[in-house]
């Protein structure tokens, strides 16, 4: 993939806390508008629902993808992973950030 040559892969999850606090704290505020978010899969079926993201089949299989790579340590699986994340996941995040931008700026 274009603008992916020589990066080298990060160990798995390197900003994972991180991310679960920036996911708490948006969590919260959905949870202070009504919404009830009790797992990532409760998330993903939420965002979904209420069109923040496009493809749920494509946001689970990521999730069941962190959840593979979390505690595993083989190559081949983390290789396969790797390419998902290039071909399917970054393009579904960039999708997500530029309509959750838009309905941000409305």
């Amino acid at each position: 993939m274009q603008g992916w040559e020589g990066v080298a892969r990060p160990e798995p999850h390197p900003n994972l806390p991180l991310g679960r606090e920036k996911g708490k704290g948006l969590e919260k505020d959905y949870q202070e508008e009504g919404f009830s978010i009790t797992s990532p899969r409760d998330a993903i079926k939420t965002a979904f629902q209420y069109q923040l993201i496009g493809n749920g089949k494509e946001w689970l299989e990521a999730l069941s993808d962190r959840n593979l790579t979390e505690h595993t340590y083989q190559e081949e699986t983390a290789q396969l992973v790797e390419l998902k994340i290039k071909s399917t996941y970054y393009p579904i995040l960039k999708d997500f950030h530029r309509n959750f931008t838009q309905r941000l700026t409305k």
